[in-house]
């Protein structure tokens, strides 16, 4: 009965959606780093047209990039106008594209790399606290991104925006996917198997 659902089996692998998001992530840290923040949006841009260009559900891939998008802004604006993240050759007053590009990778990834993760919004509250601030120490690192405040307390506001931020984004990821989607093919799955 499943084999015929599997039509909305994602043509991306989970892997090669990792994989995606990784060497995203490299190439627009490292671009941002050496003054090339415009080289991180155009191979998401590239990314992103792949994926969808593969996909049996666009609109809802789609609508988690831009939705990743709309979170990414107002949280990395949040971040900047605080003091939290200093974004070397961007002022104030303008948002660091290759950041939000990152946003978008991310959210092209929750319908495939992450969509096991989709059903539990616990544990991305977790995940969310713990591996959100290590992203910035490595961006730091590279030096794409200075963190200007006392360290343990920006890891600690870094850290709860994104233990409320990735739930949101899971929470989005649901409900773009609703209806014949992964999460109800994963759910029939489960209970054929049970």
């Amino acid at each position: 009965m499943w084999e015929r659902s599997l039509s909305l089996e994602p043509a991306v692998t989970h892997w090669q959606s990792l994989v995606a998001y990784q060497l995203n992530w490299f190439i627009c840290v490292w671009g941002a780093a050496r003054g090339w923040g415009w080289l991180g949006p155009l191979t998401v841009s590239l990314a992103a047209i792949w994926q969808l260009a593969l996909s049996r559900q666009r609109l809802a891939e789609l609508r988690l990039m831009v939705g990743a998008a709309v979170l990414g802004t107002a949280v990395e604006s949040g971040f900047q106008v605080a003091g939290f993240t200093v974004y070397p050759g961007v002022g104030l007053a303008h948002w660091p594209f290759w950041m939000i590009a990152l946003w978008v990778s991310f959210g092209a990834t929750l319908a495939i790399g992450f969509r096991w993760l989709i059903q539990r919004p616990a544990l991305g509250i977790v995940l969310g606290g713990l591996l959100g601030p290590p992203a910035y120490w490595a961006g730091r690192a590279c030096g794409a991104v200075l963190l200007p405040r006392p360290s343990g307390l920006t890891t600690v506001v870094i850290g709860l925006t994104w233990a409320v931020a990735l739930p949101a984004l899971l929470l989005w990821a649901r409900h773009c996917l609703a209806g014949k989607s992964q999460v109800q093919i994963m759910r029939g799955r489960r209970s054929s198997a049970e």
